[in-house]
């Protein structure tokens, strides 16, 4: 709906990233209006399917920091 001009969402920015960077969608307030959040991953005790597993084994071996940012050129004033 805000890619069709019909309103305004909180949105992860990397998802959007190449919109922001074109200048068709643009932040909307400052950064008190960015709302830091948290995702993890669970799963059961018992053994998962073998997409699964492999999956956990490679979440085991690879962790990520705890902030990642890919760096956003944004147009600000655009629309």
């Amino acid at each position: 709906m805000v890619q069709a001009g019909r309103g305004m969402a909180w949105l992860q920015e990397n998802l959007i990233a190449d919109q922001l960077a074109s200048g068709e969608l643009v932040k909307a307030g400052g950064p008190e209006w960015e709302i830091p959040i948290e995702i993890h991953v669970y799963r059961p005790r018992s053994r998962l399917t073998p997409a699964a597993e492999a999956f956990w084994k490679h979440v085991q071996e690879h962790p990520r920091p705890s902030t990642v940012r890919k760096p956003v050129r944004s147009r600000r004033g655009r629309g």
